[in-house]
């Protein structure tokens, strides 16, 4: 029954906006917990028809189809939202990319530490993310 309710929800193409609604209701029930916000990126062997590039597969010592997953957690460790995406270099271009929804689910004046490991460096993601009223943490 799970899988057919997650079929009706992939079908309306609106997956984006469910995480987005799901992660402003977590930083509504806990403020203080949106207080840092991890990111972290994980690499999942891609099993499905579409055609995606080749990465290394750490965990198989080969290259193969992958998708990325970026991960933000809450200050407690909870998980505030999980986006899938085709590859990329590193986290700071999923961290550019995720601005503008962290914002929103934060609220447009808050001031938040954004916290991630060496794969988000990036001056210039850096430079833009303080910009926008975020703090960084790597």
């Amino acid at each position: 029954m799970l899988r057919r309710k997650f079929a009706e929800l992939a079908a309306c193409g609106r997956g984006a906006q469910l995480q987005g609604a799901l992660a402003t209701g977590h930083a509504t029930i806990g403020p203080d917990a949106v207080g840092f916000l991890f990111l972290d990126g994980h690499v999942r062997v891609y099993t499905g028809a579409r055609v995606l590039p080749k990465t290394h597969i750490a965990r198989m010592r080969i290259a193969g189809p992958v998708t990325e997953q970026t991960w933000v957690g809450n200050a407690d460790g909870d998980p505030m939202m999980v986006l899938t995406a085709a590859p990329c270099q590193w986290v700071a271009a999923e961290l550019a990319r995720l601005r503008p929804d962290l914002r929103a689910m934060i609220g447009p004046h808050r001031r938040r530490t954004v916290v991630f490991d060496r794969g988000g460096y990036s001056p210039g993601v850096s430079a833009e993310i303080i910009t926008a009223g975020f703090d960084v943490l790597t």
